[in-house]
Order: structure tokens, then sequence, then C-alpha cells
């Protein structure tokens, strides 16, 4: 307890919970335990959501419930968990899920990776020992554990927030053809551990009712196969781009896929994002997610109007506002079965007119040609087949004169090299009927918005180099048509050299000039740190060996021992060290 309210390990928050749950006294007896704490810069910088859930917590019951559920009435270290997965039980009986992971880190660096320990997602920092136990201090805090099984929590969500009406009729539906019930629905609730991917309400409601109701039987319960993981807890803070896993549908596997910071799964064929994930409960682990499953319903037109009309997933209103002012034969492209293509967010058509005024309801020659660009014509495209490799290419030929899409991986993401143009795609794989399959990306083919500074600016893995550009002004002179490097003249603001703690760019005299008083200014190289030496012997006024041979042709060191020299250095005038033949 005294290690707890110390600042190697800094949790006094949930020390001070331990105090007014009364609890404390346990901790600072002669029996061994074991406790997963937060400490204060962890619940700090954690998620606002994650922060509104715990401070809802009130009352020294709740307290005590939320506490003891992190504690294990057993000594045991990180080396004691055994194997890759293993369970622990609390001391008021919740289930922790324990995972030794391989963590692979990529950053400016370069890729590295160390091993890992996470408990309920949450990965163990340090390890402290105490006089009667051991604290495992946590990055992040762990949310409470359900006592409720997957299905029961499905059932009554211990979230007010949290709607499962029409999920939970889709299950009483199934009850009608008890065969498909029980190979499908029990299993929630008798699995020891599991993984359920749990379709919002405004998932389930984006459906036309009266394809919802039409799943029935065997159709239906493979459906909700598709939804869990069986024998697997998986949390999505160690996850890797791609990694996939057996669903209890057993033709189908779940894909995770990492995009923009964004966790999506795929499986059935269709990309859902996690919207709210690692909801623990005592059998596993509950994700809600924004699209259902497994089910297709709707071509890729009426899927591009219905991410307009609901806003779900994300606008594609102006997009639609193009492929209805297209020309027939491209409304006709787009109607077409097995159609595959890239789809614009409103976010980047808007970038579009926002930074270079480009409408392009008002130019239709430039609509169908970034329309034809965005429409593949050759064989179709699923990104989550694409392995987690940077070698991993991928050349699609568009409907503009078979202009070639690069489509490759990239720092957990996926991108798409198109009409010279580079996007995010930002939801790989919407899959709809008559073979058609769409990607959304974050900018437009053909038509690039950013300049060179932007460009720079938007990629995070130049942001040291956007800092230095941004503190010398040279963000403002790449932006100029103007622009000359050859006469650049001097930024009108001043950059703090952190090595000498000064000054280093001026305005209007050479900045070294009060280092070196009596030289003329570098015109030619007004920053460089060695001006040129008009005077060579101001630097170095006691030279036994004066610049005797000078001449027009500069400095000859060596002037006074070989008088005669006829091959001064002409290449190099300033060169103390010159050529001597």
């Amino acid at each position: 307890m005294q290690a707890m309210a110390s600042t190697n390990v800094g949790a006094q928050k949930f020390a001070s919970w331990a105090e007014e749950a009364l609890i404390a006294s346990l901790l600072r007896g002669t029996v061994a335990y074991t406790v997963f704490v937060f400490n204060d810069t962890a619940f700090n910088t954690a998620p606002v959501e994650d922060r509104q859930i715990i401070n809802s917590i009130s009352g020294n019951e709740a307290k005590r419930e939320y506490l003891e559920t992190f504690i294990l009435q057993a000594e045991r270290n990180t080396d004691s968990f055994p194997g890759k997965s293993s369970t622990a039980t609390s001391l008021n009986g919740r289930t922790l899920f324990i995972e030794r992971r391989r963590i692979t880190f990529t950053d400016l660096g370069g890729t590295y990776g160390t091993e890992g320990v996470f408990m309920n997602g949450a990965m163990v920092d340090t390890t402290f020992r105490c006089s009667n136990g051991y604290i495992h201090r946590l990055v992040q805090p762990p949310l409470p554990v359900s006592s409720k099984n997957a299905y029961l929590w499905v059932t009554q969500p211990d979230l007010p927030s949290i709607n499962t009406v029409l999920f939970k009729e889709m299950l009483i539906r199934l009850q009608q053809d008890a065969q498909f019930y029980n190979d499908a629905v029990p299993a929630m609730a008798e699995r020891k551990t599991l993984t359920l991917f749990l379709p919002t309400q405004t998932a389930l409601s984006a459906i036309p009712v009266t394809k919802r109701e039409a799943l029935t039987g065997r159709l239906l319960s493979q459906y909700i196969k598709m939804h869990y993981l069986p024998d697997n807890a998986v949390f999505t803070s160690y996850l890797e781009h791609q990694e996939s896993y057996q669903t209890a549908d057993t033709q189908t596997r779940a894909i995770f896929m990492r995009s923009n910071e964004k966790m999506l799964v795929r499986s059935g064929g269709v990309t859902a994002q996690i919207t709210q994930g690692n909801i623990t409960v005592q059998n596993g682990v509950i994700h809600l997610i924004d699209r259902m499953l497994g089910y297709v319903y709707f071509n890729v037109r009426e899927q591009i109007n219905d991410m307009c009309t609901t806003g779900g997933l994300s606008t594609t209103c102006k997009f639609k506002a193009l492929i209805d002012q297209a020309t027939p034969d491209i409304s006709t492209l787009v109607s077409q079965n097995g159609v595959n293509m890239f789809v614009p967010t409103d976010n980047a058509i808007q970038m579009l007119m926002t930074y270079r005024g480009i409408d392009m309801n008002q130019n239709r020659t430039m609509m169908d040609y970034v329309l034809r660009l965005c429409i593949l014509k050759d064989a179709d495209l699923e990104v989550s087949r694409f392995n987690n490799n940077y070698d991993i290419r991928q050349r699609r030929t568009t409907r503009y004169n078979d202009f070639l899409a690069l489509v490759y991986n990239d720092r957990n993401d996926t991108w798409v090299n198109n009409g010279n143009v580079r996007g995010r795609i930002v939801r790989p794989d919407i899959d709809c009927t008559n073979n058609g399959r769409i990607q959304l990306i974050d900018a437009v083919p053909g038509v690039p918005w950013m300049d060179i500074p932007t460009t720079i600016e938007y990629d995070e893995y130049l942001l040291y180099t956007w800092n230095d550009i941004k503190a010398t002004g040279l963000n403002n002179y790449l932006r100029d048509m103007s622009f000359n490097m050859n006469n650049m003249p001097l930024p009108s603001k001043t950059f703090k050299d952190n090595t000498y703690g000064q000054n280093v760019f001026g305005t209007t005299q050479n900045p070294f000039s009060t280092q070196y008083p009596n030289l003329y200014p570098n015109t030619q190289y007004p920053n460089n740190p060695y001006p040129n030496n008009q005077n060579p012997n101001i630097q170095y006024p006691s030279n036994q060996y004066p610049s005797s041979n000078q001449g027009i042709y500069g400095e000859n060191q060596f002037g006074n021992q070989y008088p005669s020299n006829q091959y001064p250095s002409i290449q190099y005038p300033n060169n103390q060290y010159a050529d001597t033949y």
C-alpha cells in the first residue's frame, strides 16, 4: 500500500480509492497480493470516454467492486503467467485475461519490438516488488469488468447508453428454429472465452426493414456465428495490422485492420469499424461495430446513396452529386455488375474548393476525368487480403485511358496512388451486391489539393522537417510561384539555435558579424557559419607564414616557403591548403 502511493508508482488516485473503499488495510497486511494499478499520468492521458466511465463509479461499494476486480490473492509476477494467453480470477471472482505479446513499434527511428504483458488489453509498464506481493503498473486505466457473460450482457447491457433491441429481436427470431438457434446462440453464454462483435442499434437500423426481417433460419444462424470468435478474448490494443482469427462459422475468418488510428474488422465479406471496443465480460470481450458482418444488401450505387443520406461510414454526398450529373456511359459503368471503385469522401472533395477553388460541378471535363479514374476496369480489389508487408503492391487499370492505380501498404495503412495523387484508404472493402466493392479514400484521384509545404505538413513522418521549414519561413517561399532559390532572402523571423543558444538568423546583417566584426558580410551565403574570409590574417593574425604569394588567385599559405609557386589554387582561392605543385 505504501509503494502504491509512492512517487515511483504514482498511483495516488488508486490509493485514495483504496482508503475510501476500506481495502487499504488488506494491502497493508501480511497476506500476499498482486495488484494491477494505473498511475495518475495514465488516467489523465486516457481517452475521455474511459475517464468518464471510471469517474462515474461513485460510492464506496462501487469503488471497492472496481478495485477488487484488479487484485489477485497470490504473488504473481509477469513471468508466472503461462503461455501466450491465460486467465486469472480476481479477489471478487472476476475473470482477467492475460496476454503475452511481441509488440512492434514503428516511428521516425525505424521499426523495433519488445515483449509485453497485457491485462484486459492494458499493457504492464513496470512491475514493483513489495514486501507482501507485486504491483503491476499499467499504461492505461482498465475498464470495469462485468459479472455477466456475453449473452446476458447483450440482453441487458451494463452501459445505459448502449441499445441492443434490434440485435435481441434477431436472436428471438432465430428461436423459431431450435436447430439453428442452438447451433449459434448458446455458445455466447457457455464458452469460457470468446470475442463478440455486436452491431450497434444504428448499424442495424440502416438495414432496410424488409431485408432485415427476411433474415431467418440457417442464413441468420450463419451471420450470427460470423460475429464471434470462440476460445479467443481479443483486445484491440495489441492487435497487429491484418491479424486474423477463426469465427464460429468455420468457413469465415475475421481480419483486423488498422486504418488511420481506427480499428476495422472484416468478416463474411463485410468490413466494419469498431466504434467502442474492449468491453470486458465474464467470459470474454465485446466490441461494438458500425455494420452487421456478413450481410450485403446494397449495390454500389445504392451504397453511395445510403452513405450520403444516413451519414453512415463516411459521408459521400459530393461524390454522389458528381455521379448524378455524369454522362450516361459513366452512370452505366457505376451501375453494372462487379464494379470496383474508389470513392472520395466529402472532406477530400471539399479540400479542392477550400485550398484551390476547384468546383468540379462546374467543370464537366474534370468531372469525367475524375470519375473514370475512380472506376476500375479489370479485376476486383480486396485490400483485406493484402498481408502486412510494405513490398506488397498491386496495380489496377482504371477507366481513364487505362491509367494504372497503385495500391500498397505503408505504416499500418493502405494507400492508393491514382492520377499522380496519393490518398489513404480510410475505409477498405465495402462489399456490395453483384460483386461490387467500394474503397473510401481521403483524396481525389487526378486532382491534388496539397502544395509542397502542405504535403510535408500532413506527413507525420516529416514532422521535424515541417517544424524546421515553418520556423525558417521556407513554407511561404515554397508557396510563392515567383520563388527563386538562388536569391532567396533571409526569413523575416528569427530562429533559436539549440547548439549555440543564440539567434543565428537575422534580417539585415551577417549573423556572425559579432564573432568576426572586421569581416565583410557574406552576401552569397548569408547564413554560412564560415563566412568568406576576405582578410585571411584577421582570423590568424600571428600566422608565421604570411600570405605574400596571394596574388589575384587567393591565399597560398606556403607562399613564403615556395615563393616561386606558379600554380596557385585557382579552384579554391581561400583554401589554406592550396595546391603547391
